[in-house]
């Protein structure tokens, strides 16, 4: 993009991290987030850019195993994710939980997952379960089959 790295603020750069591409649904790299490295940085796990004046840098990552794929995956952040595509499922990421409330970010997933089968895969705590719930009924309502994943309860 010609941008570099102006965009990452002084949080970004305490430690090394691991960066990943946000690609949209047409595969162009849109965004990303980078990964701390260092186990102790608990409060600055994820980061992604700051935005140019004017401009956004997209708040949904999308990887497209490029199969005839049954389900996609829809996670509230890129580790999980990640995770679906390591066994071989297509995945779409918001870049976090309250993203399931944003008017332009849920537009992006109708248009993308329009005519595809979606299993909504928030984390299991209190932002998941809204985001689970938010996505569903936006898609649901946008004619997109939703699935919940549903974890097993501690016994």
């Amino acid at each position: 993009s010609g941008l570099g790295f102006g965009w990452v603020h002084g949080r970004y750069k305490l430690h090394p991290r691991l960066v990943v591409p946000f690609r949209n649904f047409d595969g162009r790299t849109v965004g990303f987030q980078g990964r701390t490295v260092v186990y102790e940085d608990t409060t600055n796990r994820w980061i992604g850019p700051t935005n140019p004046p004017g401009y956004f840098w997209s708040t949904v990552g999308v990887w497209d195993c490029g199969g005839d794929d049954q389900y996609w995956v829809l996670t509230e952040g890129p580790s999980d994710a990640l995770t679906a595509v390591g066994v071989g499922v297509s995945a779409v990421c918001c870049r976090g939980a309250s993203l399931a409330q944003n008017a332009q970010t849920v537009a992006l997933l109708i248009a993308g997952l329009a005519d595809k089968r979606v299993v909504l895969a928030g984390d299991a705590d209190r932002g998941g379960e809204a985001f689970n719930s938010e996505l569903g009924i936006a898609l649901s309502e946008a004619g997109v089959q939703t699935h919940q994943l549903v974890y097993p309860s501690a016994a």
